[in-house]
């Protein structure tokens, strides 16, 4: 972001990095067995938190999610937050996502508890997104679009799955990939959580 103001207004043009920073305390890898039972989750969950809309790349998740579902029958993409775009899934595929809506921020570290999974597939070029920091300090492996520097905060194979934008294959893939892989599940959640420490 730096280098594109810079590009447009000049190398000597003042900036500053504000760093996007989470509550570790709140934000922190913990089982919510009780909020799962609530839901009535049994199988494993993938999580978006925040606005799904077109730019936060709901239209690619949509291509994405029956490649996931016919993989992992047993699924669900938890949706918390407002909706702008509504996925349009076959019928079959319906069942398994589930609308959290809006709810207090307060609450949001609940959902991050109950998530096997965290999933961001924005087409936007945002900078840092402080729901993928409050993801990392809940300990969640992340599979994610690949955002401009988004490798100062994030090693690809390590602590997230990064994506290119707009494939919808990829998502799947990568998604299907955690699921598959207890192992790399836990070793991407927890490298995320270093991560997040540090901010």
């Amino acid at each position: 972001i730096v280098d594109g103001f810079r590009n447009v207004y000049g190398t000597q043009a003042p900036t500053h990095t504000p760093c996007t920073g989470v509550d570790t305390k709140i934000f922190a890898p913990r089982k919510n067995v009780a909020w799962r039972k609530k839901l009535g989750l049994t199988g494993p969950v993938l999580l978006f938190t925040g606005g799904f809309s077109i730019v936060k790349g709901g239209p690619i998740f949509e291509r994405a999610l029956p490649k996931i579902f016919d993989a992992h029958p047993d699924a669900k993409l938890l949706i918390v937050g407002s909706e702008s775009y509504t996925l349009r899934l076959e019928t079959k595929y319906e069942k398994n996502v589930v609308h959290v809506g809006q709810i207090p921020h307060d609450e949001v570290n609940a959902y991050f508890n109950i998530a096997d999974v965290f999933v961001f597939p924005t087409v936007f070029n945002e900078g840092f997104p402080n729901v993928v920091l409050e993801a990392m300090a809940s300990g969640l492996p992340i599979v994610m679009s690949e955002l401009p520097g988004i490798e100062e905060y994030l090693r690809n194979g390590k602590d997230a799955i990064i994506v290119p934008q707009f494939n919808p294959d990829a998502f799947a893939t990568a998604v299907n990939l955690l699921l598959a892989d207890n192992k790399l599940q836990k070793a991407l959640g927890a490298n995320a959580r270093k991560a997040a420490e540090t901010y």
